[in-house]
């Protein structure tokens, strides 16, 4: 049986100041993820990436700006090993 790529975000994440602690999908079966944005509860883009990686997730700021405890919305795209696109989306709690 195989198993279709999956793109995957975690529910909950606390981004620390003086760590690398930062929101990025995890993959598997996704050759390139070629994009993640996430919004914020007025559906404002808060972040958005087209980089496969995981050093430059999102660290819970806009502008400079530490954002609040709030649920935010991801969206997230990628490749597979033949090029077919998939996408994914869902919420995550932003704790501060």
């Amino acid at each position: 049986m195989v198993e279709l790529p999956k793109i995957m975000v975690p529910t909950a994440f606390t981004p620390f100041k003086n760590t690398n602690n930062k929101l990025y999908p995890f993959v598997a079966g996704i050759q390139h993820l070629t994009k993640f944005s996430v919004f914020n509860k007025w559906g404002n883009l808060v972040f958005e990436t087209n980089s496969s990686d995981p050093n430059n997730g999102w660290n819970g700021t806009y502008r400079s700006l530490a954002q609040p405890f709030e649920t935010y919305t991801w969206f997230a795209e990628g490749t597979n090993l033949i090029g077919q696109v998939y996408t994914a989306k869902g919420n995550t709690i932003l704790i501060p």
